[in-house]
């Protein structure tokens, strides 16, 4: 077999040429610090790599979750605390004297009657707080917003509530939907009737006069 200059050449460039790719590759795994760059070059190592990868984004989930939820117990044990002080430092029994008439004067039930409102005020903006825009004592499905105009004061379902099922505010049923009601909905005797007063269902829904009364004008 003749051997030519040309053939020792090529075979010194073949041979510099596996050992710079070889170079490259160990530079390579350095720089990103990965012992392969292809499947084919160890497979089963590959697929302990994917399945480190997607352990590894479903923790970063499961923390993402677990970081929200701690945020809102945070925010839901001061809203709590908030409200048990404003109801332990309003109610007190002059307070109570005060709404059964008992011993006091109008100008001291009115005195108290001032406090009470501004306690409810204060229970209502409590009760209103929100994180994230979610109303924070919504509940799972909670009300981002309102879907209509809701009068200051009233209620607004944070649910859909079906027709028969019971109106809960603040734990207590108080009434029964006379109609269905969607999220963000204003629940007010127009799709409800008060279980603490029978003819609730016939009075004006704005100036609660009673609907179901006429009288006989007399000239």
């Amino acid at each position: 077999m003749r051997i030519t200059n040309k053939a020792i050449m090529d075979h010194y460039n073949r041979g510099l040429n596996k050992a710079l790719n070889r170079y490259a590759k160990a530079q390579d795994r350095v720089l990103t610090g990965r012992n392969f760059n292809e499947v084919s070059e160890d497979p089963a190592a590959a697929v302990r790599a994917f399945r480190l990868r997607s352990q590894f984004r479903k923790n970063a989930g499961q923390m993402e979750m677990n970081e929200e939820t701690m945020s809102r117990v945070v925010e839901l044990e001061s809203a709590t605390l908030q409200i048990s002080k404003i109801l332990t430092e309003t109610i007190n029994p002059d307070s109570l004297k005060s709404v059964n008439g008992t011993n006091w004067n109008e100008s001291t039930r009115n005195t108290y009657a001032a406090t009470l409102r501004g306690m409810q005020q204060s229970l209502v903006l409590a009760a209103n707080t929100q994180i994230n825009g979610q109303f924070l004592f919504g509940g799972e499905e909670g009300l981002r917003e309102a879907g209509e105009e809701i009068p200051r004061g009233h209620k607004v379902a944070v649910r859909p509530i079906g027709k028969g099922e019971a109106v809960i505010k603040y734990g207590v049923s108080i009434g029964e939907a006379t109609a269905d009601i969607r999220a963000g909905q204003w629940v007010h005797l127009h799709c409800m009737k008060s279980c603490y007063d029978e003819r609730s269902s016939g009075l004006d829904i704005h100036t609660g006069e009673a609907t179901d009364i006429s009288y006989d004008v007399v000239s």
